[in-house]
């Protein structure tokens, strides 16, 4: 809503009026007072006032129900964003840490001042005024982003992999498994096709994807150099490959035969440390005795 500056000025535009043209004093005069008499008589509905304000109101309640618990550092910032721009600044921030690729990995200060600089520079023209609550917004948004860590999630998986993944989710806040999950799902979204039988009335699979025996599956090579420089997935390369293609086999392409090959194929090349200490319910090697 505008003041009454704002819209006689807005009008003073619309009419292209110059109150500086002397020869019109008089019909200058007349329309700066009829352009207030029009703001305080129909822009300015008592009304229209009311319900905007009790709109206004009412979505405040909401965001507080919404964000209190997830982002109670960022309630007041999110609450006085939306006040001045009408516009709820989690939600835009939300969607701009959705376009990073490796956003479940994220964990650090510099993470977020990343996120922060590209949602400036995409959504909204922001002074670094807002910078520190902007950062301190998107750490509270990330969890957001992951699953949380259940033993479920690591069957079949050796307890070298599964003490790593608890200890990065204990100390980072990041599920490894549920990064690994997403990418081998993206890969089954781009490789594994449907294809309805008539003759047979089922559907069946068509998997493209050649996973077998390869040296850089699932572009681990390009996912490593991305993401080497985080203290979690340093010298951790390949232990990262075996969860991203453990969710594949059990859970994509079910070939879970290729498992137990394609764990001593990771020991016996040296890629991963040789396994120690097994998860004691389902033994990742096959031929190996259970404790």
């Amino acid at each position: 809503m505008l003041s009454v500056e704002e819209y006689i000025i807005l009008q003073k535009k619309k009419d292209k009026l110059n109150e500086f043209d002397f020869s019109k004093h008089s019909g200058n005069m007349a329309a700066i007072i009829r352009y207030a008499t029009d703001y305080f008589s129909e822009y300015l509905n008592p009304e229209d006032y009311d319900y905007e304000r009790i709109q206004t109101e009412k979505s405040i309640e909401k965001i507080k129900k919404e964000v209190s618990e997830q982002c109670p550092k960022s309630l007041k910032f999110i609450i006085q964003y939306y006040q001045t721009h009408k516009q709820r600044v989690d939600r835009l921030l939300k969607n701009t840490m959705r376009s990073f690729t490796d956003i479940k990995l994220f964990f650090s200060e510099e993470d977020f001042h990343n996120v922060v600089d590209e949602f400036v520079k995409r959504d909204i023209e922001q002074t670094t005024e807002f910078m520190s609550s902007l950062i301190i917004l998107a750490e509270e948004i990330k969890p957001s982003f992951c699953e949380s860590l259940t033993l479920s999630d690591m069957k079949e998986l050796d307890n070298y992999l599964v003490n790593w993944v608890r200890a990065t989710y204990k100390q980072y806040g990041v599920n490894l498994i549920d990064y690994a999950n997403n990418i081998a799902y993206e890969y089954e979204q781009t490789y594994v096709k449907s294809h309805y039988s008539r003759a047979e009335e089922h559907h069946y699979y068509i998997n493209s994807y050649d996973y077998r025996y390869q040296d850089n599956p699932f572009d681990i090579d390009a996912i490593y150099e991305r993401n080497c420089h985080r203290p979690f997935i340093a010298d951790h390369k390949y232990e990262l490959e075996m969860l991203i293609m453990h969710n594949w086999l059990f859970y994509q392409v079910e070939d879970t035969d290729y498992w137990p090959e394609y764990v001593n194929l990771c020991v016996s090349s040296g890629r991963v440390k040789t396994v120690r200490h097994r998860n004691l319910l389902i033994p990742v090697n096959a031929g190996m005795k259970k404790a």
